[in-house]
């Protein structure tokens, strides 16, 4: 595959992958509070961008939600 090849080139390892994949689930909790703020904030922005037909508000509110991102707490 080539997403192998890409790894192999760059020197990354399986095991490596592999404890990145899991950092990332450890660090994920949906009870942290800082987390829904930021989806609530970023779910605000993007309604006030089609309420005023922006893209430039719901392109902005996109780059803050932590969905779009890696949110790692």
């Amino acid at each position: 595959m080539f997403r192998d090849k890409f790894a192999n080139n760059l020197g990354v390892s399986q095991a490596r992958k592999e404890q990145v994949y899991l950092d990332i689930c450890r660090s994920v909790t949906l009870g942290d509070i800082s987390y829904w703020i930021q989806v609530l904030f970023a779910a605000g922005i993007a309604t006030l961008g089609l309420a005023l037909n922006s893209p430039a508000v719901i392109i902005g509110a996109m780059l803050i939600s932590p969905l779009m991102g890696g949110y790692f707490g």
